[in-house]
């Protein structure tokens, strides 16, 4: 008698509680180089950069981790820190309202100066101090196109809400050495003004501006100052918002994307500075937490499997599953697959689409994890996998105890049995790709298939009670 090995996957999860905590650490406590910090916060592996240059502070550069979310609003696990003062003082809580360290240094770049002015930043007259800036050449060996994820914060909210000046942040994007790209050309643009988000709330209009305490707020009695992209501000007073992060208010996580091509030549300019007139020069600072998006790597991490084959294996009979990774992935990354078929938290495979044998009966835990080894950011999947013997011998083509309704089918089908007790229903397409599976008690089912593709279909049902599979052909159209 022929034994075959029947299989289905639940969908299941780990939450876990954290207490929200935000750690960073400035330049001057990391081990690393700036072209390091750059690479793996924030470009990925899959650019070259070279020429870098930093000015600013040590204590004003570093790298930022945030281990939990405060109400959805801060969603940024690592990345890049950059301030117009310390680190540090971006840490909750927030029991300074008028946090800011002066460097008392002037930063001198006419272009970004210009800049500010044309934008309504800062006015005549305003100078810049206390920057922080990451300044770099850029090429890639292929086309592609990174996200960013960014959050600015300020202690300037809401003490300093000034038609006068504010501090600013801008990702300025150049062409050198031709003009390949038609997005680019020797003039620096600013690719993360407020007009090029990704991620634009519609409980407001985005009026396009450059990302600052002034251009992202609400009312504000200083100058009676009307809000400006309202719905991007969370205010923090004291910490009452989230405990975790250190200014008086910031912006919900904006995305921002950047498309480079393979022939052209870049030069990035990211920087962060107060702003200020006369004597004082610094004040409250402002600090921002940016990263590569990890949605840029992989998205909707998921996998799939096929029908299962038997296999002889040392005289045991053992089912042999294909495994599919069908992840939203950049061919681009350095995207290191893990695999654990038995939960022992040993890897039984690093291919992105193994085949794995089970030898015996019984119940298990598959697990993907997927790493991007340039920044470390990973994401995991499991599936419970029950393995079970039935008894095969007789399938059953034809019967009356099943019925299809519509059959053609478009949105929905209906499937019907006079079965008693538990039954597994399972959908395979032409190419014996299992595409469904549902174990039931139910003798009336109604699976949607609005998302199936035009053509014919198996439908098969496994009767344990009687050790009978039942086959129905299913159209869609």
């Amino acid at each position: 008698m022929i034994k075959n090995i029947l299989i289905f996957f639940l969908f299941f999860c780990f939450h876990s509680s954290i207490k929200a905590q935000l750690q960073v650490f400035s330049l001057s406590d990391l081990d690393i180089l700036i072209e390091e910090l750059v690479t793996q916060e924030l470009l990925g592996c899959n650019v070259d950069i070279s020429n870098v240059q930093y000015i600013g502070n040590d204590n004003s550069l570093g790298r930022f981790t945030y281990n939990d979310i405060c109400d959805v609003n801060f969603g940024i696990d690592r990345g890049m820190i950059m301030t117009s003062g310390l680190v540090t003082n971006a840490l909750g809580p927030n029991n300074n309202t008028s946090s800011g360290f002066d460097y008392n240094i002037q930063y001198q770049n006419q272009f970004v100066v210009d800049y500010l002015l044309d934008h309504d930043v800062i006015v005549d007259g305003v100078d810049l101090f206390d920057a922080s800036g990451v300044e770099f050449d850029l090429t890639t060996p292929n086309d592609i196109k990174l996200f960013f994820e960014m959050v600015y914060g300020s202690e300037e909210y809401m003490e300093w809400i000034s038609p006068f000046y504010n501090d600013a942040f801008c990702f300025f994007v150049s062409e050198i050495n031709g003009d390949v790209d038609p997005n680019f050309d020797s003039v620096p643009i600013n690719i993360m003004e407020t007009g090029y988000l990704l991620n634009s709330n519609s409980q407001c209009d985005i009026i396009n501006k450059p990302i600052s305490a002034w251009t992202i707020r609400p009312y504000s009695n200083n100058f009676n100052s009307p809000a400006i992209n309202e719905c991007l501000y969370i205010d923090n007073p004291d910490g009452d918002f989230c405990d975790a992060i250190g200014y008086d208010g910031y912006t919900k996580p904006m995305e921002f994307s950047l498309d480079l091509m393979s022939e052209a030549n870049y030069h990035i300019m990211i920087i962060v500075s107060d702003a200020s007139s006369g004597n004082n020069a610094g004040g409250l600072d402002s600090g921002v937490f940016i990263k590569k998006n990890i949605q840029n790597a992989f998205s909707n991490i998921d996998f799939i499997w096929s029908e299962p084959e038997f296999t002889q294996s040392n005289n045991s009979l053992g089912l042999s599953v294909s495994f599919t990774n069908i992840s939203a992935v950049n061919i681009n990354e350095n995207i290191l697959y893990s695999w654990d078929f038995n939960n022992d938290s040993i890897i039984d495979s690093n291919e992105p689409n193994p085949i794995y044998v089970f030898e015996d009966e019984g119940s298990y835990i598959v697990n993907l994890t997927m790493q991007d080894v340039c920044t470390g950011a990973t994401q995991s999947i499991s599936y419970e996998l029950w393995v079970a013997v039935y008894d095969n011998t007789i399938i059953n083509e034809n019967s009356n105890d099943i019925s299809l309704f519509p059959n053609p089918a478009d949105n929905y089908v209906t499937i019907q049995h006079g079965l008693e007790g538990a039954v597994l229903i399972q959908i395979f397409d032409l190419s014996g790709q299992n595409i469904y599976n549902k174990h039931s008690y139910n003798d009336n089912i109604m699976v949607i298939i609005s998302d199936f593709n035009p053509g014919i279909y198996n439908i098969v049902i496994i009767d344990y009670n009687q050790s009978i599979t039942y086959r129905k052909k299913m159209i869609v159209i």
